[in-house]
């Protein structure tokens, strides 16, 4: 699911950054005398989208190869894999994410929530597979109301979350 909303929001930029920039050498076109200076900005443009489709194709592989490790590697190589590709792209939330899966998968329940949340603050916003990871950690350790917390804030953005939030009702005994 997260790399279908990954790829959505990818065309959505693309799309975007496209229409700004055909914007942008309409505008310039206006104040520009020859076609020679039209046909140089349209090379310009083409160079610009082809390194922002770049750094995209490359931050892809990057967390494929991450989700990879996090889900498959359960060796501690593959926790030093992860801090490897962070130490390389410390501004890549997602490595981060993966991390804490890492830790989940191998219980160690405290340092997954921290990874979830410097992920939290690295990306400077909070989706749906970060709060359901952070709300699964949480509830490892019982820490209902933590859990409850990020499964509505998981939620808003799909009503799958919905039934996990009535089973923490369930669990802890408050049905209020």
């Amino acid at each position: 699911m997260q790399k279908r909303i990954n790829k959505k929001f990818i065309n959505k930029f693309l799309l975007f950054s496209l229409t700004i920039l055909a914007l942008l050498a309409s505008l310039q076109c206006k104040n520009l005398k020859d076609h020679s200076s039209l046909d140089s900005l349209k090379t310009e443009s083409q160079k610009n989208m082809d390194t922002i489709i770049q750094k995209i194709n490359k931050k892809i592989v990057v967390n494929s190869f991450a989700d990879s490790i996090a889900n498959s590697d359960s060796t501690i190589t593959g926790l030093q894999k992860l801090d490897s590709l962070i130490l390389l792209f410390p501004n890549n939330g997602h490595l981060y994410l993966y991390r804490g899966i890492w830790y989940a998968n191998h219980k160690k329940y405290q340092d997954a929530i921290s990874e979830f949340s410097m992920s939290e603050r690295v990306n400077g916003v909070i989706y749906p597979n970060l709060a359901d990871q952070k709300a699964k950690a949480f509830l490892a350790i019982g820490q209902f109301k933590d859990a409850l917390e990020y499964y509505r804030i998981a939620a808003t953005y799909s009503d799958e979350y919905n039934l996990r939030i009535s089973k923490i009702f369930e669990e802890s005994g408050n049905l209020d």
